[in-house]
């Protein structure tokens, strides 16, 4: 005999995440991810998990489970992992953290898509809370008076503030007693005061006092 037939068994049962891989969830949600494995299931394994906290902390989230290692017994294909993201009424961007497969036990490996991501979603008015630091200023014709804006809570992002003048509820109309009736002003992050500069036009003409109405009008 001068041959012989070798076989190699179906070996290294892959280990992975299932769709999806990442989950974007609000602050007090929870967020579920599946284990598959694959093969014939005919041999207990068993795999490790860890947390990588990317821009969050171990305050942000709560893992439903104390064990890191998932056991999958004789004809398991599938175990979970919950994640519970805490309500802690602080002003937050999205802030994304990891979770990650490693270390799989008997013949079976960690393959394919090893990682899953939560996204914590931006919360608790993380681009701010605006309003005007006055409710009442005079101007003088042919002079100007800073209106500030003030920026609240959080502060990041870059957010556009429209603002329009009114009389007893009507819109200005342009160069309607003043330089500008309306118009914008744009926060970058950090920035928690900006000014809306008003001018009023000297027309030269005897005048009771006149009330305006500055309104914040929308926010994008």
């Amino acid at each position: 005999m001068l041959s012989a037939r070798l076989s190699i068994r179906a070996n290294d049962d892959p280990i992975y995440f299932a769709e999806p891989v990442v989950q974007r969830v609000r602050e007090g949600g929870v967020a579920n991810f599946t284990i598959l494995r694959a093969g014939l299931a005919n041999f207990v394994t068993t795999v490790n998990y860890r947390f990588e906290y990317g821009d969050t902390s171990s305050e942000d989230f709560i893992p439903l489970s104390n064990d890191t290692m998932l056991v999958f017994h004789f004809g398991e294909w599938m175990k979970n992992i919950s994640v519970a993201v805490v309500d802690d009424n602080i002003p937050e961007t999205d802030e994304p953290f990891y979770i990650v497969l490693f270390n799989a036990t008997g013949d079976a490996v960690v393959y394919g898509q090893i990682t899953a991501t939560v996204v914590i979603e931006a919360n608790d008015d993380a681009n701010g809370i605006f309003s005007l630091d006055s409710a009442q200023k005079p101007v003088e014709e042919g002079k100007t008076n800073n209106f500030y804006v003030l920026r609240d809570r959080g502060h990041f992002g870059n957010v556009t503030i429209y603002w329009q003048l009114f009389a007893n509820d009507t819109p200005l109309e342009p160069y309607q007693e003043f330089v500008n009736t309306s118009g914008f002003i744009t926060f970058r992050t950090g920035e928690k005061t900006k000014p809306i500069v008003l001018e009023a036009i000297s027309d030269k003409l005897p005048e009771f006092n006149e009330f305006y109405e500055l309104r914040l009008m929308n926010v994008s």
